[in-house]
């Protein structure tokens, strides 16, 4: 804890002159001079600050209102009876007691009405609001002794009565054992009359062996109009006895070939009558080639024929073709009817 000491500036000044041995008029001019000469002295002494000593280091007291922070301010301990009371920053804890020899008493108020207290330690309240809706209440009936007989009475006859004895119990057991057993004939009720359902069932879908005429087949005919192929007239073909000659039509062939396939698209026309056709490239080719049937190829997209590869396809379209890059060989040889 730091070390405060309180210094106080000076306030007075009392002066002794000694005048033993001289006249009533020379007394008087020294007391005059050595007044003199005491106000130059305190002409000369200027005002001394209050000041704390503050950690063995003597402080000015003083109130900076432009920087709080370097206000220095004149330390004060509260004492009660029983030591210092302690004071937390910014909150005086006080505790106050009804106790003792002498409480503590404190009024609750607004500045003009104060609440009290009843000798049964109740705190008196008036709430205008709740006395109106109370005072609306007393007059209501909400329990006669003439309502409460009545309701004594019936519930007195309602006493009486058997809701769910033992027998009854047992009885309803025995009835509903009897409806739950399938095995008995059992009467269905069909609009308010009794009629008992029996007999042999069949199963919804009823096996049928044939053959059948298409007249049990068909709810109604079905016109036919014709002339009808073989296998619209028979469900298994018939067998042909004899010899058949069969004449395969005649072949023949064209070819095609380009020394100097580059990178711009070029086609092959398919000959009339072409079926199919046999692709090679050179084997001596330093690229790929692209073709396509029926579209045109490009340097990426395409069929690609690497130097020595060979392909037979079905069918008797134009081929576009060309390389991924340079130049190569392609052939073609197609084959007609």
């Amino acid at each position: 804890m730091a070390d405060y000491v309180l210094e106080l500036p000076l306030m007075a000044i009392t002066a002794s002159v000694n005048t033993t041995g001289l006249s009533t008029d020379a007394n008087q001019l020294l007391e005059i001079a050595e007044l003199q000469d005491i106000n130059t002295e305190l002409n000369t002494i200027s005002a001394k600050a209050l000041q704390v000593k503050v950690d063995g280091v003597l402080t000015d007291v003083e109130v900076d209102t432009i920087t709080p922070a370097n206000t220095v301010r004149v330390p004060v301990e509260v004492y009660s009876a029983s030591g210092p009371i302690n004071i937390t920053t910014g909150d005086v804890n006080m505790q106050l007691s009804d106790t003792g020899l002498n409480p503590d008493i404190v009024k609750i108020g607004n500045g003009t009405n104060r609440l009290d207290i009843n000798a049964s330690n109740e705190a008196l309240v008036h709430d205008a609001d709740a006395l109106t809706k109370l005072t609306s209440l007393d007059g209501k009936d909400f329990a006669t002794e003439t309502k409460l007989e009545a309701v004594r009475l019936l519930l007195a006859s309602i006493a009486g009565e058997d809701f769910a004895t033992q027998t009854t119990l047992a009885a309803l057991l025995t009835e509903l054992q009897l409806k739950a057993d399938l095995t008995d004939t059992q009467p269905v009720n069909i609009q308010n009359a009794s009629l008992p359902v029996t007999g042999t069932f069949w199963q919804t879908t009823q096996p049928v062996s044939g053959p059948l005429t298409d007249t049990q087949l068909r709810a109604t005919a079905v016109p036919v109009s014709g002339p009808l192929t073989d296998t619209q007239l028979r469900a298994t073909p018939v067998p042909i006895s004899g010899t058949v000659t069969a004449t395969p039509p005649a072949q023949a062939g064209s070819f095609d070939e380009d020394a100097t396939v580059s990178t711009t698209p070029e086609t092959f026309t398919a000959p009339a009558g072409a079926f199919a056709c046999f692709i090679e490239a050179d084997d001596t080719n330093t690229t790929n080639i692209r073709v396509k049937m029926g579209a045109t190829a490009s340097t990426t997209s395409g069929i690609q024929f690497q130097a020595g590869r060979s392909e037979f396809y079905q069918g008797g379209s134009n081929i576009s073709y060309c390389t991924e890059s340079g130049t190569g060989k392609l052939s073609v040889q197609w084959f007609t009817r």
